[in-house]
């Protein structure tokens, strides 16, 4: 083989391994944080982005060795280039000017403006291209070759996760127990938090272009507070506030499997595992807990509280572990901007899909729903009713909004089906606001929806006053133990002063009936 050949063949290997970047970033190169929001990848992981650059330096070697041995100027030219520019998009998304950051600026600028840029952008491009190519050419291919090392450092350490890498335990994607036998008549409470839904463009200023019927009929039969204020501005905050029942402050991965989180007036972090939680309490006092949840590793967390749980993360489906080809194909796939989409599609799809199973299901007394729309990215049409990965522009949060408006319309529908309907509770939520939302008017407004189904009624009543939604922990306990059964009550209850709502350990349930409690 010949030194330009060998050139090639580094190049190639080179440029491959750099469209790769965000994938070797997710499994080698994750830190903290990403390690906790992301599933524990396996075998097929390693070993499909092993072949894909296996396969991609494959495709570029051959461009390049077309585009050495041509005689056509043109073809030349267009054939040693197309690798070069390759890894452009990969790198752009990997420092995290992503596709939707560009949409965002859309909504900033319009979207004339911005696409005027772009254009603007991509002559200069070419321009300098062809005036400067053979420079710029030596240039790239020498930052490709200093970049060689690289493919050594990140297929080795592939090779030896493969050799040394043990099976990921069943809590990794959700886990089913047998359930406990409860009294027939036990209360029953499906808690519903939709990602980042903003009560003011839900309800209060909603476009008029915009249709929400179920979650209109819902407050329709429903106890619907105007003012109710996030526990949290990230969900990495809000949930664990909501959950636990007391505000907090701040929060940081203290492993794969556990985040510390700081309570209000507190200096020292706690791990959340090990506190008193909602379903903590439901568990000892025997009723079955189930939750289907986005974003936040709930399986990994909560590993002996829930009879059934289900997680999904952002963007890393758990259930692209099931072959190497399908890993292969993600990986592939998020090389372009637009593709990763995809991921946000099937996580809502697969996270719909088992909640609409446990909503339905008797047998569970306490359930969380956490479902990922309206949160980013762009991923409804709600002209044409359909998913789409193309939305640009100013309205495709009122889009997502209209997702999770037909997600509501499903669950209702699951659990009417199985009759269960009627004698649910449901707190329909959210974790916080939208945050962007002075993006698209120029406004922000710290309140999120707060819907309470209460079971036995459907009287309309619309609540004023102001409060923080972590009381969700308390309020839902006192449904559950009975001490909240109307519409009535719960607006009494909220309007007690917070050291009446609850005592130092707060409320506690009373399970009356026979139980099979460990």
């Amino acid at each position: 083989m010949t030194r330009e050949s060998l050139k090639d063949v580094a190049i190639a290997l080179s440029v491959a391994n750099l469209c790769l970047l965000g994938t070797w970033q997710r499994l080698i190169f994750a830190n903290a944080a990403d390690r906790f929001l992301m599933r524990h990848h396996t075998s097929p992981d390693f070993l499909a982005v092993l072949l894909n650059v296996l396969l991609l330096s494959t495709f570029f070697w051959t461009l390049l060795t077309i585009g050495r041995r041509s005689t056509n100027k043109a073809v030349s030219a267009i054939f040693r280039w197309l690798p070069i520019l390759s890894p452009l998009f990969p790198l752009i998304r990997f420092v995290g000017v992503t596709f939707d950051n560009s949409n965002r600026l859309m909504m900033r600028m319009g979207r004339v403006p911005v696409v005027l840029l772009a254009g603007v952008c991509g002559m200069l491009l070419v321009y300098a291209i062809f005036h400067w190519r053979r420079r710029l050419r030596f240039v790239a291919e020498l930052c490709l070759l200093a970049a060689f090392p690289l493919v050594l450092a990140t297929s080795s350490q592939a090779a030896w996760f493969l050799l040394t890498r043990k099976p990921v335990t069943k809590v990794e994607d959700g886990y089913t127990t047998k359930p406990l036998i409860t009294r027939s008549n036990a209360p029953r409470v499906v808690w519903l938090v939709f990602d980042e839904m903003d009560q003011r463009l839900s309800f209060l200023e909603r476009p008029s272009t915009v249709s929400l019927p179920e979650l209109d009929r819902l407050r329709s039969q429903s106890f619907y507070a105007v003012n109710a204020s996030a526990a949290g501005d990230h969900t990495d905050r809000s949930m664990p506030a909501q959950i636990t029942g007391r505000r907090v402050t701040n929060s940081e991965p203290g492993g794969a499997d556990e985040l510390m989180v700081n309570f209000e007036n507190e200096k020292q972090p706690v791990p959340w595992s090990a506190q008193p939680t909602i379903f903590k309490q439901a568990h000892e006092a025997g009723l079955n807990t189930a939750i289907v949840g986005w974003y936040l590793p709930y399986c990994r967390i909560f590993q002996d509280l829930f009879t059934s749980c289900f997680w999904q993360p952002f963007g890393d489906p758990v259930n692209d572990r099931e072959s190497t080809s399908g890993a292969m194909l993600r990986e592939l796939r998020a090389m372009v901007p637009f593709l990763t989409r995809n991921d946000h599609i099937r996580e809502y799809q697969s996270l719909l899909h088992q909640a609409t199973k446990v909503v339905a299901d008797p047998t569970f007394n306490l359930v969380l729903v956490h479902l990922p729309v309206p949160h980013a990215p762009p991923i409804y049409d709600r002209q044409t009713g359909k998913f789409t990965i193309t939305t640009v522009g100013t309205n495709w949060y009122l889009d997502n909004l209209a997702l999770a408006d037909h997600a509501l319309g499903e669950l209702r529908q699951s659990m009417q089906s199985a009759g269960v309907w009627d004698n649910t509770t449901v707190l329909l939520s959210s974790d916080h606001p939208w945050r962007r939302s002075s993006i698209f008017d120029d406004k922000k407004d710290n309140r999120v929806p707060f819907i309470v189904k209460i079971a036995g009624h459907s009287e309309s009543v619309r609540y004023e006053g102001a409060f923080n939604n972590v009381v969700s922990h308390d309020l839902l306990l006192n449904v559950l133990d009975g001490k909240i059964s109307d519409p009535t009550s719960l607006a009494n209850w909220l309007q007690e002063p917070a050291s009446a709502q609850r005592d130092s350990e707060g409320p506690r349930i009373q399970v009356r009936g026979q139980t099979n409690k460990p």
